[in-house]
């Protein structure tokens, strides 16, 4: 039962992904609209984002579910818009930033949603300003 609700949620989690990055060419656009709806998710499914994303899955690799977020980088960087570098160790790191953010607004639901949009904004803001190939485009 609970394998039944975590592959339904996977989904509905991966189709939010991919609702927020339809129509977007701009990788680092995609960026923080996988993070802006990483976090949406977490607030929105609480329950399920802690299960699928907090809880050890036996035999789970993240390395598929981070492909999207790894191509996005990779491109960014191949674009310059991103310093070069190893782009899935980026997305890990990137990931792992929006996570914390993702977390906090799971474990306390009555977060006022302006201070997480705030969080989770500033959060990928300083991913990416650190991130950026040219100092003078932060």
């Amino acid at each position: 039962m609970l394998a039944e609700a975590s592959r339904a949620g996977w989904e509905d989690f991966v189709t939010s992904q991919q609702s927020s990055i339809a129509g977007v060419s701009d990788p680092v656009a995609r960026l923080r609209a996988r993070g802006r709806a990483y976090v949406e998710f977490a607030r929105a499914r609480p329950s399920l984002f802690r299960v699928l994303f907090m809880e050890p899955r036996p035999g789970h690799s993240p390395d598929a579910d981070l492909a999207g977020l790894v191509g996005d980088v990779a491109q960014a960087m191949s674009s310059g818009t991103l310093r070069p570098g190893d782009a899935q160790l980026v997305a890990l790191t990137i990931w792992a930033a929006v996570h914390g953010v993702a977390a906090l607004a799971s474990s306390h639901p009555d977060a006022p949603d302006a201070l997480v949009d705030l969080l989770a904004h500033d959060t990928v803001e300083a991913m990416l300003a650190g991130l950026r190939g040219d100092p003078q485009r932060r």
